[in-house]
């Protein structure tokens, strides 16, 4: 709509200015008859019947361009205050929206909270492989990489509790290194969990650093509670190299 408008407007004004130009030219001309010398009266009222007819022309172009760049003026006015208003509809509405989502989240975090942490099953968890492998071979990554991390914390989640992952990549060095946080639960080993966990990345050869870290919310300040890194080189198993509690 604003570009039908702003052509409309445009030719519109191109209109006007073209009959002004115009009216200039005659002018201008009527201007240069005058000033040569007509020694014939016959041509002498010729050239004042000529002048007088375009100076009226002069007035009723100039009062219809007066109309029309105030016409344009309104049309112009209105379909600003209209788009004003919608912007200022579809803002609120959008505002609305993001409340209601919000709070949807919190309820769900809350919702997620108050249930139990289930056992982290002795087989593990179905880790895909070639999507690890994909993430790196991937030049423009940032949406599979979102997806990844979105698919692990959900699997995370009835074992930890709600949790964040982050995948960090590094295509140069060849490596993926994988940080999961999660708040603090009752009845929740987490070194007993963290172990499990590992094992399950093995398999993934892309992965050569997990950080795990237990944080605790208080008066909406995130406090770490505990912090277990593991590493290795290669393919190899992997080794606790930092145990913060």
């Amino acid at each position: 709509m604003m570009v039908v408008f702003s052509w409309i407007g445009g030719i519109f004004l191109v209109l006007l200015t073209g009959i002004l130009v115009y009216r200039v030219y005659i002018n201008y001309q009527l201007k240069r008859l005058a000033s040569e010398k007509v020694s014939s009266a016959v041509a002498r009222k010729k050239l004042l019947f000529i002048k007088q007819r375009e100076q009226e022309k002069h007035v009723q172009s100039l009062f219809a361009w007066g109309i029309g760049m105030t016409c344009f003026l309104f049309f112009l006015f209105y379909f600003t205050l209209t788009l004003q208003q919608k912007n200022h509809t579809l803002t609120n509405q959008l505002i609305q929206v993001n409340e209601e989502v919000l709070r949807l989240k919190t309820e769900q975090k809350q919702f997620i909270q108050q249930l139990p942490v289930m056992a982290y099953p002795e087989k593990g968890l179905s880790i895909e492989t070639k999507q690890w492998k994909a993430l790196l071979s991937t030049k423009d990554n940032r949406k599979l990489q979102g997806e990844m991390e979105q698919q692990l914390a959900q699997k995370l989640a009835p074992y930890l509790g709600l949790s964040t992952v982050v995948l960090s990549v590094d295509r140069a060095a060849n490596q993926i290194d994988l940080s999961i946080q999660n708040e603090e639960r009752e009845a929740l080993n987490m070194k007993d969990v963290t172990s499990k966990i590992i094992k399950d990345f093995v398999k993934v050869g892309e992965v050569k650093t997990i950080h795990f870290q237990t944080v605790a919310l208080t008066d909406e300040k995130i406090q770490p509670i505990g912090q277990w890194q593991y590493s290795r080189k290669d393919t190899e198993a992997f080794v606790l190299v930092s145990d913060a509690q």
